[in-house]
């Protein structure tokens, strides 16, 4: 998933200077079917509408998420703010049967998965 993040044409442009939040939606089988901008934030934060995640979620028929953000900081640092957004997305996911299978958080040189970190 980070390999294709990084090929998001919106992503690259703003990486470092302007935080984004992506779902990509996947099937049954982990296959990317496609991906949603949800939020363009400011340096430091951004919005996050459930109802935009599981809107296209349901639309698509998908099976698994991946939320994703970048941190312009380049500091791959899980905040409190990460780990409560990642919750409430898991729940609301749960009602659908919607698996949010990770979070990762990118940078322009790296990334950090929830699921590697065992934070998910």
């Amino acid at each position: 998933v980070y390999q294709y993040l990084k090929n998001i044409p919106e992503l690259k442009k703003k990486m470092s200077y302007q935080e984004c939040f992506i779902t990509v939606y996947l099937d049954n089988s982990h296959n990317i079917m496609c991906h949603q901008i949800i939020s363009m934030g400011s340096i430091s934060g951004t919005i996050v509408d459930l109802r935009l995640i599981f809107s296209t979620a349901l639309k698509t028929l998908s099976n698994n998420i991946v939320i994703c953000h970048n941190h312009p900081s380049s500091n791959l640092k899980v905040s409190n703010q990460d780990r409560d957004l990642t919750t409430k997305v898991k729940n609301a996911g749960s009602l659908f049967d919607i698996n949010v299978i990770d979070h990762i958080i990118v940078t322009e040189n790296s990334y950090l998965s929830f699921m590697d970190e065992g934070i998910l």
